[in-house]
């Protein structure tokens, strides 16, 4: 056991040195949908930063029809920029303490307006409704925290994992009020084709549509349909003709850097799941590129849940978010170098 610990930690360790940077790649690939022929490009936004307001790794949040909440996880703040990129407030800084923040993941209004910040061990913060105030900081027993929303009555919906249990449920319904987990569900690993691979790269994500909750599994090729309560309502595969999961087992730790870079590179990262319309479902993944430093290269999945049509669309920039409310997409622009440079898109009819 011990053994294999180092295994997948030295793994671990080689998955976030070499996922940095990204790749832009506009080259046709045969039997996919080109990025262009599928989203029209109608904005781009360059995000107002300031000696003490620097974007590095944006986590973005649409937050009403005005603007957009985005925390950052190696700035350790959380910001709010209106539609047109300009910078309304930033909160926080690195540490523990009251106002502090070490990898906050997710930003989400509660409905009375305040908002909560979720970080990806544990630490969550309720700041007031105009992001100037910390106005409570909470333990819950969340790890790995990689997406956070608000369902009905109060309950946040939190994908993560309880403790250290990585076999265990992904998906998490916590009572705001009471600071009381609810139950747990959502257990994938348990159908994972190498488990190995599932605990090196393995998180899940969701989206919602009424009260509906759908669940990716990041090294999955399939998408799991869950009724509020957390019960398993259906599974479909995804039939992409190009995602890949995982299929042999990794070399050991001891192996040339070289082989365990093609190992993690033979297969996709299911990274993102949205519901902006009752018939569309969109998921994004990336692979990694051996011979470009193991830098990232971004795909989307199109679903339409009412015919069962797939659309894979190959080479884009990356998805940042969705707005269910204008219909947009939000891009990070694979022509700049900087990441507070945006593109926002409609999808082409």
């Amino acid at each position: 056991m011990i053994r294999l610990l180092r295994t997948l930690a030295a793994f671990a360790a080689l998955l976030l040195q070499w996922t940095c940077q990204e790749v832009d790649s506009s080259q046709p690939v045969q039997g996919a949908r080109a990025f262009a022929d599928m989203f029209a490009v109608v904005d781009t936004l360059r995000l107002e930063e300031s000696d003490t307001t620097l974007i590095v790794t944006p986590y973005v949040y649409p937050d009403g029809v005005d603007g957009y909440l985005v925390t950052d996880g190696r700035e350790n703040q959380v910001r709010r920029y209106t539609t047109d990129g300009r910078l309304e407030w930033q909160f926080g800084r690195t540490g523990a303490g009251p106002g502090e923040f070490r990898d906050p993941r997710a930003a989400v209004r509660l409905p009375d307006g305040r908002i909560l910040v979720g970080q990806f061990n544990e630490r969550f913060t309720i700041l007031d409704d105009s992001g100037a105030v910390a106005l409570r900081a909470f333990s819950t027993p969340f790890r790995r925290v990689e997406q956070v929303a608000m369902l009905k009555g109060g309950v946040a919906l939190i994908a993560g994992v309880v403790g250290g249990n990585l076999e265990g449920a992904r998906l998490h319904k916590w009572d705001m009020d009471r600071e009381t987990l609810l139950n747990s569900f959502f257990l994938p690993f348990g159908n994972t084709s190498v488990p190995d691979a599932a605990i090196i790269g393995g998180f899940a994500r969701f989206a919602t549509r009424g009260d509906t909750i759908v669940a990716t599994w990041s090294v999955a090729d399939s998408l799991y349909v869950f009724s509020p309560a957390g019960e398993a309502l259906a599974t479909h595969p995804l039939r992409s003709q190009y995602f890949r999961v995982p299929r042999d087992e990794p070399p050991g730790s001891t192996a040339d850097p070289a082989e365990q870079a093609r190992w993690l590179a033979s297969f996709d990262y299911l990274a993102g799941v949205w519901w902006p319309t009752p018939d569309l479902i969109v998921l994004r993944y990336f692979e990694m590129v051996p011979e470009e430093a193991m830098s990232r290269r971004w795909h989307l999945i199109l679903l339409r849940p009412q015919s069962g049509e797939t659309i894979d669309i190959r080479n884009t920039p990356r998805l940042l978010a969705v707005d269910s409310t204008s219909g947009r997409f939000v891009f990070s622009d694979p022509s700049s170098l900087e990441p507070n440079r945006w593109l926002i898109a409609e999808l082409r009819e």
